[in-house]
């Protein structure tokens, strides 16, 4: 997702899912894959209904931000020229 510019450590990641248990942005499930495909030790987690309003009205919010900075390579850009200081 983030192509290696972002680590997470074990303890960051833990934390982040205990915080979504708590606050209801996930559900632990218990449906688990074939034994010869799963570790006993894995969880999986699903949104719940309540994260994917929240996750669409964040990424509604970011796209937001982003749109104003997005730039067009093909339009033209004037600059004033702002004289030196002698």
């Amino acid at each position: 997702m983030t192509r290696g510019r972002t680590r997470l450590g074990a303890g960051t990641l833990y934390r982040s899912i205990q915080r979504m248990l708590v606050d209801g942005l996930i559900a632990e499930i218990e449906d688990r894959p074939t034994s010869n495909e799963d570790d006993e030790r894995r969880r999986y987690y699903v949104l719940s209904r309540f994260g994917r309003a929240a996750l669409k009205q964040e990424s509604k919010h970011l796209h937001d931000l982003v749109r104003p900075t997005q730039f067009d390579a093909n339009q033209t850009v004037e600059f004033e020229r702002v004289p030196s200081k002698p």
